[in-house]
């Protein structure tokens, strides 16, 4: 586990195409990762964090639900609420 810290200074773009402009806020979340080696090579990294906290310091408000768990009918945009 460590920290991963940064400023939202670029535009996201989501899934559906929906751009969400740069709240110039700074986040600072724990930030952990597995990784899978096949003898010398490392072939799989798997990153985990608080993507609910993330969000909420970056300015994003809340999110309902995870962007992986959407079903067909949704969007992100539908998840996100802008402050």
């Amino acid at each position: 586990m460590t920290r991963a810290t940064g400023t939202f200074t670029g535009d996201m773009v989501l899934p559906d195409g929906k751009v969400v402009a740069p709240t110039g806020k700074v986040f600072d979340v724990e930030f952990g990762q597995t990784v899978k080696w096949d003898g010398n090579l490392l072939v799989e990294i798997s990153a985990f964090w608080d993507a609910a906290l993330q969000a909420r310091l970056i300015g994003l408000g809340k999110i309902v639900r995870s962007i992986g768990w959407l079903d067909s009918q949704a969007t992100a945009s539908n998840y996100v609420e802008q402050l």
